[in-house]
Parts: structure tokens; sequence; C-alpha cells
């Protein structure tokens, strides 16, 4: 889904009214997919947070949609006379009663009891610096130390630049039509949380140059599916090459193994005790091995080290011969470049995080400069580049895209190796190397995102979210907004 400023979103919204959709029936667009992903979070008991216009009028009639088993409050931080039509109409819709104005201790009292906040103060046109009661209402929200979903974007936050001197920082933004570019620019980045977009059937402006954000619906035709034909080797074989620390080997054919790999070979590294995978001696002849086991997929760096360089460039030049696909991360990026393989390999995937990015480019990994940086990036060294971190960027040269899903969850080690044996998975099933990475990232966030909602925003281990992976990934299939 192209990202757009908010201002263009609000225009492109102005031009499906004057094309004959009502204003409504996109209010209800939106309130329908609030409300999927609200009930998503099993809340027992969910507080609104409203202003007085469209953004709050979402809200509340997303609040008539949710379970009938939630208990729901309502509270309008404005009085009642500043409410706009669209808020009186969508009242009226959901036939749930309204607090006009609530005192800051009621508002506590009830935002402390809450499993869940909607924020829907201010939306998409708000620009400057909340006031008032507004303000106040924001502090409460951040103070409240509960589950926050914003519904279009934090309350206080500029949509087109990402700045926000006081705004609500959101576990989860429901953003609606398209996403925002202040969602991913600026504190913006910081305070939207895992992002969610709701297509409510808006026309993009036609531009030249385009960013995008990963959207289950783009890629979940093209996720590998089995059938009752399938076996290990049509569901893909991916080889992973072990070094020095043998827990990022595992790690990495656990990913692949979770991502719907058939068969996992881990070549050297000493590895021992993982009964699901086949363990190679180093000195194995891979290029054989790659030709007679039908390896569609190779994951060369995570926990290889640096002590063994012979190994290193000798496993390089078996790859540069080979149009098998590769995922080259961590040691594996720093040995390409060494021994001059950077642009040599067919049909690759590289996935460093900001640190290994540096020793490719001088470009600025500064979002929005790091997505002409990636871009740029990708070309020079001819592999779909994936440049991990909380808004991870993709690019194959032509496009870039921004990943929308994760939380600090996802803020251990690990979950890079995790990361390149998905991808590769997804690759050795039959997606291109463009579209496995960017369902790879995308499932791997989702997947730290239903780790969060039923447990905490740190404590994970990585095959916690290993284990979640298979479900990120149905999700995905289903489309389902979680």
């Amino acid at each position: 889904m192209r990202i757009l400023k908010g201002s263009e979103v609000i225009a492109a919204d102005r031009r499906t009214i004057k094309s004959g959709v009502s204003g409504r029936t996109l209010m209800k667009r939106a309130a329908s997919g609030l409300a999927e992903f609200i009930d998503s979070l099993d809340a027992k008991r969910v507080v609104f947070v409203t202003g007085p216009g469209n953004n709050g009028a979402d809200g509340i009639v997303a609040s008539g949609l949710i379970d009938k088993k939630t208990e729901v409050e309502i509270f309008c931080v404005f009085p009642a006379e500043k409410v706009n039509s669209n808020f009186l109409w969508a009242q009226s819709r959901s036939g749930r009663g309204v607090v006009f104005m609530p005192s800051s201790a009621a508002l506590k009292e009830s935002l402390r009891k809450a499993d869940c906040i909607v924020d829907c103060i201010f939306g998409t046109g708000f620009h400057g610096l909340p006031l008032g009661r507004a303000a106040s209402a924001i502090k409460e929200i951040n103070s409240a130390k509960r589950a926050v979903v914003s519904c279009d974007v934090p309350s206080g936050l500029d949509s087109d630049t990402g700045q926000a001197s006081l705004a609500v920082s959101a576990d989860f933004t429901v953003t609606f039509g398209f996403p925002k570019m202040g969602l991913f620019t600026g504190r913006g980045a910081e305070i939207s949380g895992s992002v969610r977009c709701v297509d409510i059937g808006l026309s993009a402006p036609s531009k030249k140059t385009a960013v995008y954000m990963t959207a289950a619906r783009d890629i979940t035709s093209k996720i590998p599916v089995r059938n009752s034909r399938s076996h290990k080797y049509t569901s893909g074989h991916v080889l992973v090459f072990g070094g020095a620390m043998k827990g990022a080997a595992r790690l990495a054919a656990l990913g692949a193994l979770r991502g719907g790999a058939g068969l996992v070979t881990i070549a050297g590294g000493g590895v021992k005790d993982f009964p699901e995978a086949i363990v190679l001696n180093e000195d194995a002849d891979i290029a054989e091995y790659i030709k007679r086991k039908k390896v569609r997929a190779i994951v060369f760096g995570p926990g290889f080290g640096r002590a063994n360089p012979a190994r290193a460039a000798g496993i390089l030049d078996a790859l540069s011969k080979t149009a098998v696909a590769k995922v080259i991360d961590a040691d594996g990026i720093f040995f390409a470049k060494k021994y001059g393989y950077l642009g040599k390999l067919k049909n690759c995937l590289m996935t460093p995080h900001t640190g290994e990015a540096k020793l490719l480019t001088r470009g600025s990994l500064i979002a929005p400069r790091s997505w002409d940086t990636v871009k740029k990036l990708s070309s020079a060294v001819m592999a779909v580049v994936v440049l991990k971190g909380h808004r991870t960027v993709i690019s194959d040269g032509k496009s870039v895209t921004i990943n929308p899903t994760g939380n600090p969850v996802l803020a251990l080690g690990g979950t890079g190796d995790l990361l390149s044996g998905a991808s590769a998975a997804l690759i050795a099933g039959g997606m291109g190397v463009f579209d496995a990475a960017r369902c790879a990232v995308y499932a791997e966030g989702l997947a730290g995102d239903l780790f969060m909602k039923k447990n905490a925003s740190s404590g994970a281990l990585v095959r916690d979210i290993a284990g979640l992976l298979p479900r990120a990934l149905q999700i995905m299939k289903e489309e389902r907004m979680a």
C-alpha cells in the first residue's frame, strides 16, 4: 500500500466522496476494520477517549461493532455542544452512551481499569499542539500503562511530517485509506507502534516515485500452501551454514522450519541435538549436496564468526557458482565485502542491521532518507536488501517498502537469525526473493505482536516468536486484521 502524506489522504477522501460514495459509508468501513482489530486483543474492558469530530465518530461507530461481551465506556474530552453532525450520527448508530468532559479523576480511574484504551481524539487533519482538556487526556492515556490503539493516527501527531510535541504513545495504530507518512518518520515512527491499514476504497494520486507499506493482502496469494501431494522436497529444502556460534545456526534452521520448509540441513558448526535438521560435516562437498538434495535456498552468515576466513571464502566461491537463492546476513555480509563478492551472488537477499549496513554504504540510515539509501544499496549490490530495525526497510532496487508490524518484543538477540531462516523457507517454498523478504519480515513482526497481546512487551524467547510464525502466516493468508 502506498504511503502518502496525511493531506494527500484527506484529498483522496474528498475525491471519493465527490464521486458519489458517502462520507458515512467510508466511516463505516473504517470503523469495521478498527472494531475487528480491537476484538483481536480479546480485551474484556475497552475505554474510548474521543474528540468532537470525525475521528471520534470513527471510534464511536467501532464501539458499536465490537464483541457484545466487551464492556465499553466512551469519554469525549470536549463539550457536547462542540461535536459535529457525524459524531451525533455515530452515537445514534452505535447505541452507546457518551460521557462529555469527564473530570480528570473519573477519566484516570476508568483508564486504570481498562484492558485497552482506544485513542480517537484527533485524526489525520491535526497540526499543532494539543491544548486544554485534550492535552490532559493525552497525558492521562500515556500514564495509564495500558494497551493503546490509536484511531487513524496517534492524537497529537502531524500525519504529514511525523512531528509531535505532545502525542499519544500507541502500541498499535489502525489507520484508514492509506498509511500516512507521519507514522513512519520523526517521532511518528516511535509513537505509532505496530501499524495496520484498513482499505476503505480510496484511490491514490499518481506519483512518479513512491514508497509502500507492506500489507498482508499484497503477498497473501504468494505464500506457499501445502496440499495432499506435498512432500519434504516440494515444501522446500533450506541449507544453513553453521559456524562459531552454534545457537545462531539452530535459530536460522528453526526459522526455516517454522516458516514452512520441508527439509533443513545445517552444514558444519558442530550443531548437535537438533533432530529436525540434517547435520553435515564441515568438509562435505557443498556443490554436490545442493544439486543432489535439491536445495532451494541457502543461509550464510548467522553466527558464522570471523575466525575461519578460509572456510568463508570457500563457501562464497561455491555460492557464486549456483543460481540457488541465498540469504546473506551478519558475518556473511562482512566476508562478502572482504572477498569482493558483493554484486556477484545471483538471486540474493542481504539482511543487515544498521551496524552491518554501515559496512556497505555511507548513505543515511535514518528515515526517510534511509529509504533512498536502501534502494541505491540494493542496486549497487544487485540483491534485495532488508535494513532491519523498528521500521524495517526492504528494496529490490526498484521499489521500497516499509514494514509496519512488530514491537519491542523483538529487540533481542536471535530474531535476525530467525528472520534469515524464515525468509529462506519462503523462497524455498516458491516465493520470489523480494516477496519472501517482505512476507518474512511482516510475519515475524506479527508474531511479535501476537506475543505482546497475550504477554508483555519484553521477556520473549526467540523460540516463542518462532512458535508463533505459523499462526502469523495463517492470519496473513486469511487477511485478518490482527
